[in-house]
């Protein structure tokens, strides 16, 4: 969503933009093509055939020249990099937003990912933008070339994130509970590394010092469809004051109505969720 937050203010007339998904387009791409920017997918699923994605990847580069390419997460900006290589050598940027890599908590194939991005990265980028210095001092102990590091904190849309009393109201009444009640949320897809089940496990905590407190919960997967979530719900016997609200576009409105915003997740550098909060 980041992305699109960012394409959403940028000037098309002047700079043209291609934006190119590992996976597959997703709503977040559907998202970003109504505002006029081609979207493509590589459907790239794991396995040996993803060699080939990546020739496939370097053929779309070499036709539409771009001037700059910037990658983000650590198998786009290895794949991302070998194909821009492969392309001519076009200048690349690549994107880190993590700041832990514990074994315990990642998965083998992201750490060993990250492992080789560290290897290349004397190579393959031209820039690598941090967007914290913990990402930084994290990514340089495991050997990424301090060198080519850059920070560019995370910014925040004062303009849209801002106090709002008539959202704290009519977030309420969509919810259907009272003016008063304390709302407390979490903004964030489904994702291990955001750590849902450790909010919810401290929700139940909460909730035994303030019962009439209500949690709001949105984001690309976080729906009562979501089977693993809502078992986790429902062990806690919290499903009368959990909200799921999905992926919405109306997040300043969301952030404006919480009493508290809250971030479960163990691998956030910067978190943007909690800075738009704060402007809040």
């Amino acid at each position: 969503m980041v992305l699109y937050k960012l394409l959403s203010v940028t000037d098309l007339t002047t700079n043209t933009v291609d934006v190119i998904s590992l996976t597959d387009i997703g709503s977040t791409g559907k998202k970003i093509e109504t505002l006029g920017v081609p979207v493509r997918a590589l459907n790239m699923r794991g396995g040996i055939g993803n060699l080939l994605l990546v020739l496939k990847l370097a053929t779309w580069l070499k036709r539409s020249k771009p001037d700059i390419i910037q990658t983000w997460m650590y198998h786009a900006d290895l794949l991302g990099g070998i194909a821009a290589k492969f392309a001519g050598g076009i200048p690349l940027a690549w994107g880190i937003h993590n700041s832990n890599l514990n074994p315990a908590l990642s998965k083998r194939s992201t750490i060993w990912t990250a492992k080789l991005c560290a290897m290349f990265s004397h190579w393959l980028p031209s820039k690598i933008v941090c967007v914290s210095d913990g990402a930084r001092n994290a990514h340089e102990a495991i050997g990424y070339s301090a060198e080519k590091m850059t920070l560019i904190p995370n910014g925040i849309d004062t303009a849209a994130f801002k106090p709002n009393r008539d959202c704290r109201i009519s977030v309420r009444q969509e919810l259907g509970i009272g003016r008063n009640t304390i709302l407390i949320g979490l903004i964030a897809r489904f994702d291990p590394q955001k750590d849902h089940h450790s909010f919810i496990k401290a929700a139940k905590l909460l909730s035994s010092f303030y019962p009439k407190a209500h949690f709001l919960l949105c984001g690309d997967g976080i729906d009562w469809e979501n089977e693993n979530l809502v078992s986790w719900i429902d062990n806690e016997g919290l499903r009368r004051c959990f909200h799921l609200l999905g992926l919405r576009d109306d997040i300043p409105r969301l952030t404006a109505a919480l009493d508290i915003a809250s971030s479960s997740s163990f691998g956030e550098s910067f978190s943007l969720t909690l800075g738009e909060a704060m402007a809040c």
